[in-house]
C-alpha cells in the first residue's frame, strides 16, 4: 500500500464512522427544536449532537460533533427560527466557552449560507487557505461537499442521499497524480477506486481497489504499470484486520512483456502487523519453469531465518541449497550446498559466519570427489574486522583424517532451520524434491488473486 493510499485509507476510517444514519430531535413547549442527536452507522454511537439557544440576539445555533480520533469539531453561529439552518457560522476545533460566555478554540473555518432555489449554498473558507462549497436542502441536510485546497492540487467531493439521513453515497478525491473514489454503503461496509498517474502523460501508474468489511477489516489489490501505462509490470492482494493492520499479502511480477510472471511473493504478518514469513518463487524466461524459491521467517526476538532452493534448467534438478541465520544482534551464519547435474551427488558445502555489522568472520569450505562423499579438500579462512581476508589454510585429508572430517561433513548436513510455523515449512532443504507442498500453498495463493 503506498503513502497516499494509506493516507486515504487511514481517513475514510476516520470519517466513516461520522456518517449519519438518523437524527433525533427534542422540543421545547413551542414546539421549537432545542436539541439534536445524531448516530452512525452502528446505530449507537453518537458522531454529532446540536443545541438551538432562543433568547440569545440573534437566535444561536452550536454543532458538536466527534469524530473516530476523539477530536472534537464545534461550529456555531446565528440561524434562521424558521429553518434551522445557519446563517454564518464559525468551525472551532478543541471549543470551549468560559462562564462569562467567552469562546475560545483554534478557528478552523467560517462559513455563509446563502438561500438558492430552495437550497441552501454553504461556502467554508478554510484557515489552510482552501475553500469548501456545501449544496444543503431545505432541511438543512448536505446533498454534496466540495473541497479545494488552497493552490487547487487537491479537489474533494462528498455525495450524499437526499432523503434526509445524510448518509455518504461517494466520495471522490482528486490531486496531483491521483483520483480515489470511495463507495460505502448502510451496511457499514465500503469500497475504495484509487488510480495513480502520470501528471504529464496522464498515464496510468497503478490501480487499486480497497474493500472494507463492516468490521473495519478489508482486503486491498492493486495493479502496477509500466511506462505505457498499459503494461503490467506487478499486482499484488493484501488483507487487513479491523485496526488496519496488514495479515497477509501475495505479490506477482511480470517480465517486461506484462504477461510472463517471473516471480511471486507471500507475505504473512502478526497481529501488529509485522512481516513473519515471506515466501519467494522466481520463474524462467517461460514465467513456469522455477529457478529458484525462498522463505524468509522473523521471529519475535529479532532473529531470522532465510532458506534457499536454487534449480538447473528443468526447474525440479537441485543445483545448490542455503540457509542463512541471523541472530537477534545481526550477527549469522550462513551453511550452503552445492550439487552435480543429478542434483543429489555433493560437489561442495560451506559455513560462513557474519558479525553484527554483517562482515565475514570465518568461512569453512569442503569439496569432494565425483562420489559425493569423498572429501578432497578443506578451505578455511578467517576475516578481520573490515571482512578482509587475514589467513587461507587448505588441507588434503588422509586416511586418518577422513573420520574426522566427515563429522564436520555431518554437522554441516545436518543442519535444518528450526521450527518457526505452523506449516512446518523448515523441511524447505530436506531435499530436492520437497518443494510440493510450498508450490502447491503458492499457486492456490496466486489463484485466488481476482482483479
Amino acid at each position: 500500500m503506498n503513502q497516499i493510499t494509506k493516507f486515504v485509507v487511514a481517513f475514510l476510517l476516520v470519517f466513516i464512522s461520522t456518517i449519519a444514519f438518523s437524527i433525533t430531535y427534542k422540543y421545547n413547549s413551542k414546539n421549537q427544536p432545542i436539541s439534536f442527536t445524531q448516530v452512525g452507522l452502528d446505530h449507537k454511537t453518537i458522531t454529532e449532537s446540536g443545541s438551538f439557544d432562543y433568547n440569545s440576539t440573534p437566535p444561536t445555533k452550536t454543532v458538536s460533533t466527534t469524530l473516530a480520533n476523539g477530536q472534537k469539531i464545534t461550529t456555531i453561529g446565528p440561524f434562521d427560527a424558521n429553518t434551522r439552518q445557519f446563517t454564518s457560522a464559525t468551525t472551532y476545533l478543541n471549543f470551549k466557552i468560559s462562564k462569562r460566555g467567552k469562546v475560545t478554540g483554534n478557528v478552523y473555518s467560517t462559513s455563509t449560507f446563502k438561500a438558492s432555489d430552495g437550497k441552501y449554498i454553504e461556502t467554508e473558507k478554510l484557515t489552510s487557505g482552501g475553500i469548501a462549497t456545501s449544496i444543503l436542502n431545505k432541511d438543512g441536510n448536505r446533498t454534496s461537499t466540495t473541497t479545494t485546497t488552497k493552490n487547487s492540487s487537491w479537489k474533494t467531493t462528498y455525495n450524499y442521499t437526499s432523503d434526509g439521513s445524510s448518509i455518504l453515497t461517494s466520495f471522490t478525491q482528486v490531486q496531483d497524480g491521483q483520483r480515489t473514489v470511495y463507495v460505502p454503503n448502510r451496511q457499514g461496509t465500503a469500497i475504495s477506486h484509487s488510480d495513480t498517474y502520470n501528471t504529464k502523460t496522464q498515464r496510468a501508474v497503478s490501480q487499486s481497489k480497497y474493500a472494507w468489511n463492516s468490521d473495519g477489516s478489508g482486503v486491498e489489490t492493486t495493479k502496477n504499470y509500466g511506462p505505457n501505462g498499459t503494461t503490467l509490470t506487478s499486482q499484488s492482494q493484501a488483507t487487513f484486520n479491523s485496526q488496519g493492520k496488514s495479515t497477509a499479502e501475495t505479490t506477482l511480477i511480470y517480465a517486461a512483456d506484462g504477461k510472463t510472471l517471473t516471480s511471486q511473493i507471500q507475505t504473512t504478518f502478526n497481529s501488529q502487523g509485522k512481516s513473519t514469513t515471506e515466501t519467494t518463487l522466481n520463474y524462467a524466461a517461460d514465467g513456469k519453469t522455477l529457478t529458484s524459491q525462498s522463505q524468509m521467517t522473523w521471529n519475535s526476538d529479532g532473529s531470522a531465518v532465510e532458506n534457499t532452493m536454487n534449480y538447473g534448467p528443468n526447474g525440479t534438478t537441485l543445483t545448490s541449497q542455503s540457509q542463512m541465520i541471523w541472530n537477534s544482534d545481526g550477527s549469522g551464519v550462513e551453511t550452503t550446498m552445492n550439487y552435480g547435474p543429478n542434483g543429489t551427488t555433493l560437489t561442495s558445502q560451506s559455513q560462513v559466519t557474519f558479525n553484527s555489522q554483517g562482515k565475514r568472520t570465518a568461512e569453512t569450505t569442503l569439496r569432494y570427489a565425483a562420489n559425493g562423499t569423498t572429501l578432497t579438500s578443506t578451505v578455511t579462512q578467517t576475516f578481520n574486522s573490515k571482512g578482509q581476508v587475514v589467513s587461507t589454510q587448505t588441507t588434503h585429508p588422509s586416511d586418518s583424517q577422513l573420520n574426522e572430517t566427515l563429522n564436520i561433513t555431518k554437522t554441516l548436513s545436518d543442519k535444518k532451520p528450526p521450527s518457526t510455523s505452523p506449516t512446518n515449512q523448515q523441511d524447505l532443504l530436506k531435499n530436492n524434491q520437497d518443494n510440493t507442498t510450498l508450490n502447491s500453498y503458492l499457486n492456490s495463493s496466486r489463484a485466488d488473486l481476482r482483479f
